[in-house]
């Protein structure tokens, strides 16, 4: 089954689900940085959605969809988010969407949590583990509609992906490792809608 058939099923499946959590766009953030020539940028994509299914007393059940518009990648630098369509970057021609799906949660001795998924990046997919905080807040219970706030992180190799291949490939120049961090914020309710 493709990533984004995937991801339809998966919508439709939480829009009445009670334990459903709802993407509050205007809050939430998906950023990451990385390493360029010695020092670091910095980035973010403006369009994603988030699909949640999450009830920290069931976690058997939680699932996690998030569906990224690569096209919406923004580095607050014209011509390099230019060069980040291309081909040899994101191929966003080929490839404008990004697919990250998980349903192996666990909750850390360290009291935070885990989740382990697959991410589907220019028609590549692997697996990537993230790792995240949980706050239910008040009202945030499973009889009352609350708000809920998950942030995390997750280290990405773009070599995996085949992400910057030619001169740009060269690890020295560009780092390999990309650190992604997200903040996102919840109310309880059917499935969210795009950012």
């Amino acid at each position: 089954m493709s990533p984004v058939l995937a991801m339809m099923l998966f919508s439709a499946y939480v829009a009445d689900h009670p334990f459903a959590w709802n993407m509050q766009s205007e809050a939430s953030t998906l950023t990451f940085t990385a390493n360029y020539d010695g020092g670091g940028f910095s980035g973010r994509f403006d369009e994603f959605d988030v699909a949640l299914l999450l009830d920290p007393d069931d976690l058997g059940s939680a699932s996690l969809t998030v569906t990224i518009d690569a096209t919406s990648i923004n580095t607050d630098n014209e011509e390099r988010d230019e060069t980040l369509a291309t081909d040899e970057w994101f191929s966003f021609s080929e490839h404008p969407e990004a697919i990250y799906q998980a349903t192996g949660f666990e909750l850390l001795s360290t009291g935070g949590w885990a989740a382990t998924g697959s991410l589907t990046l220019k028609g590549i997919t692997q697996p990537v583990r993230i790792d995240f905080g949980w706050e239910q807040q008040a009202g945030g219970d499973l009889s009352v509609t609350g708000r809920a706030r998950m942030t995390g992180d997750a280290e990405v190799d773009r070599s995996d992906f085949a992400i910057g291949e030619g001169d740009w490939a060269d690890p020295s120049l560009i780092g390999h490792e990309v650190f992604v961090e997200f903040d996102l914020s919840f109310s309880r309710g059917s499935a969210s809608t795009a950012n």
